[in-house]
């Protein structure tokens, strides 16, 4: 019988930047693992013996920008790791820390890695190497999962979907069987040989770079607010920083990043994607307001401007809607009117906040004069190398 508290299995993968366009919160891929979260919780459950049990748990069931210590929470009180692994697992320093923080649980509990790791081949690797071990159960033959070695999971899952309508049956077939033997595998572990929950602790993957090296920028506009990393705009979400937040979110799209303010930014931005988070009420300070529209007249198409407003507050809301139409005129202006203007609370701005990294990246990308001669690459940091089963 699985441990009361705990979660039957922990989905690791490597988060994908959303699209940019209007509405779009998640990439394709990341859809996909959403489908393949659904249908292995819905497996497990049908198969777990504890009625009342938390199923599984992975990033997009918590909020975007939640703290490094929810997700060792989780990991602290799971049974199974399930992690997709594709090339960009191994490049996402946030997936690999998942791992390996798991995997040092375990080594703590004496517990066996070839049942409390069942990997996924989410995406085929280059020349079918360079990837991690597979768990030993999971490397099926193709006569076992027809196509799972060769194409990985994800298509699979794509092109077996029971809503796509040039879906293909054998695919749909070999998807259904994968998910079922998984979900036996993880029920089995978690109620034959559970381990303790154990509190996780260390510090997350390094999200800070120096603002000159910096994949992006998130700039702050918000004059006496005293620590722009330390600026809490929404009052009724007290403890959420923003510039905070959005550090977490490049983190876990594996940009490395750094707060700047004005009118430092504009010496860097020129050379770099930013966010720029605008204070609304910096437009009732005569400087304040000639500063940035300063910043405004030179900035560059691939700076993402976002006005932060506290939509809870009643008592200046009139003030309010003045100093936000000054901001938006103040953007149009300066030929920078955004297309999603406005993060009235902490849940709105965790929201488009994924969306407007991609975008400024994208703007940067094809923005940019390709005969630049310092155009930095922005690939993947570095990530922490996991340990994998045989080596020191």
């Amino acid at each position: 019988m699985t441990r009361p508290g705990t979660y039957y299995f922990y989905l690791s993968y490597a988060q994908v930047p959303p699209l940019e366009f209007p509405g779009e919160t998640l990439a394709p891929e990341d859809r996909l693992v959403d489908l393949f979260f659904e249908d292995l919780s819905q497996r497990v459950a049908d198969l777990a013996s504890a009625r009342d049990a938390r199923i599984g748990h992975y990033q997009s069931t918590v909020a975007v920008g939640t703290e490094w210590k929810d997700a060792l929470h989780a990991l602290g009180h799971a049974q199974v790791l399930v992690p997709l692994y594709s090339p960009r697992y191994l490049a996402s320093a946030w997936a690999v820390e998942e791992h390996y923080s798991f995997e040092k649980r375990l080594r703590a509990a004496n517990a066996d890695p070839e049942r409390h790791i069942q990997s996924v081949l989410w995406l085929p690797f280059p020349g079918g190497a360079g990837h991690p071990p597979l768990t030993n159960g999971l490397r099926f033959r193709d006569e076992e999962i027809p196509y799972y070695m060769e194409l990985g999971l994800a298509a699979l899952c794509d092109a077996g979907r029971i809503d796509q309508p040039a879906r293909v049956p054998e695919f749909r077939d070999s998807y259904d069987r994968f998910v079922d033997q998984l979900a036996h595998r993880i029920v089995n572990t978690a109620e034959n040989t559970p381990i303790r929950s154990a509190v996780l602790t260390g510090d997350p993957p390094e999200a800070v770079a120096d603002p000159a090296d910096a994949h992006l920028l998130i700039a702050v506009h918000a004059p006496g607010r005293g620590d722009p990393e330390e600026w809490e705009p929404y009052a009724e979400s007290p403890g959420t920083a923003i510039a905070r937040q959005a550090l977490l979110v490049a983190r876990r799209l594996d940009l490395s990043a750094a707060v700047v303010t004005l009118p430092g930014a504009a010496d860097l931005w020129h050379g770099k994607p930013t966010i720029l988070l605008i204070d609304v009420w910096s437009l009732s300070d005569r400087d304040a307001a000639a500063a940035l529209e300063s910043a405004l007249r030179a900035m560059p198409h691939w700076v993402i401007p976002l006005i932060i407003v506290d939509g809870a507050d009643r008592a200046n809301a009139s003030r309010v809607v003045e100093l936000r139409a000054r901001a938006l005129a103040m953007l149009s202006r300066g030929g920078h009117a955004p297309v999603t203007p406005v993060a009235e609370d902490a849940g709105g701005f965790r929201e488009i906040l994924p969306a407007l990294v991609a975008r400024a990246r994208n703007r940067f990308l094809h923005e940019l004069p390709r005969a630049y001669p310092g155009r930095p690459r922005l690939g993947m940091t570095e990530p922490r190398r996991v340990p994998w089963k045989g080596e020191d």
